[in-house]
């Protein structure tokens, strides 16, 4: 029944659309909301009667875990959480927003992988450059050169004159 049920309301959900998409009917709903509100239906749908009938689903016992998976699980959690704050820093650093980025990025120190550092520093760096802090942008570019030499910063992400300035200190740091 609940199959059926999810059939017929994808199936309106796509006539709903045909029917938008044609201009047979005008409205002030938009294609993308129309997919979102059918979505939300199934969700609710879904999850409401996933917690009607809890007892339905064959639930399999759990075995227990050694203490390397628990550790591989600990680690995993705390990089997501580590990967949303950079995610986040990154968003900030887009939307010109160089002190959220900079604060964020700057609370990051423990455990970090190679890809994680290398990303911080080089929005820290980029970050403290478009600030005119060039000291810090110099440092932390220098700690990008020191993970990876070979780094190169973005041209989709990083505009030219900022990417002249950590060539140069690449060309620096390698005469060195």
């Amino acid at each position: 029944m609940k199959n059926n049920l999810v059939k017929k309301i994808a199936i309106f959900s796509l006539c709903c659309l045909c029917i938008l998409d044609s201009g047979c009917i005008t409205t002030s709903i938009s294609q993308r909301d129309a997919v979102i509100m059918t979505g939300l239906i199934i969700g609710k749908y879904l999850y409401e009667n996933s917690q009607k009938n809890p007892g339905k689903k064959k639930q399999a016992k759990e075995q227990p875990q050694s203490a390397e998976v628990k550790q591989e699980q600990a680690i995993s959690a705390f990089n997501f959480g580590i990967d949303k704050k950079i995610k986040d820093a990154i968003w900030n650093y887009e939307h010109f927003k160089y002190s959220q980025t900079i604060e964020l990025l700057e609370s990051l120190s423990e455990n970090l992988t190679k890809e994680q550092l290398l990303t911080i520093h080089a929005y820290l760096g980029a970050s403290y450059y478009l600030k005119n802090l060039n000291e810090k942008a110099k440092e932390n570019f220098e700690n990008v050169l020191s993970i990876d030499s070979e780094f190169q910063l973005d041209s989709n992400r990083f505009p030219p004159h900022m990417i002249e300035y950590f060539e140069n200190i690449k060309s620096e740091v390698i005469t060195k």
